[in-house]
């Protein structure tokens, strides 16, 4: 009986020391948040610098307004709250693209196509969102880009 415990700790011992030193890959500790003192910002910022840029500040106060919209809601309400503020959060934007609802399988979708795009040239993009959150019109932004690049189609 005292064999198999030591039989069973020496395997228990070997994998544990496997996972400690063979499997332990590099040190990614380059990419931790900044020391106090190291001179590095302690907070990751926008291409402005020091200082917070107008679109930093929009987002922030966007999404300030989101949360002071769930604050008084009953928890019922949340995801649909959610769900139309991701909608409306870009709704400012003038996109120059085209959007053709439609349904893809049954699914409610649409096709965007920019200016000067061959809508012959299709690219499927699915964002994510967990099947909860999103839908085209939150995506719009990401979408007339798609298409802007791969001079194409999206759904």
């Amino acid at each position: 009986m005292l064999v198999w415990f030591f039989v069973i700790l020496a395997i228990v011992v070997t994998i544990w020391l496997a996972g400690t030193f063979l499997l332990r890959g590099t040190d990614q500790g380059e990419f931790d948040q900044p020391k106090a003192g190291s001179g590095q910002p302690q907070r990751q910022l926008f291409s402005s610098g020091d200082t917070l840029n107008d679109e930093h500040r929009a987002v922030v106060k966007t999404l300030g307004g989101i949360y002071t919209s769930l604050k008084g809601a009953p928890r019922i309400r949340h995801l649909g709250l959610l769900r139309a503020a991701m909608d409306n959060m870009m709704a400012h934007r003038n996109l120059k693209a085209q959007f053709t609802p439609v349904k893809a399988g049954g699914v409610p979708a649409e096709w965007v196509v920019v200016p000067g795009a061959d809508s012959k040239r299709r690219t499927l993009y699915i964002h994510g969102g967990a099947w909860m959150m999103g839908s085209s019109r939150s995506h719009r932004v990401i979408t007339s880009k798609f298409s802007e690049i791969t001079g194409g189609a999206v759904l």
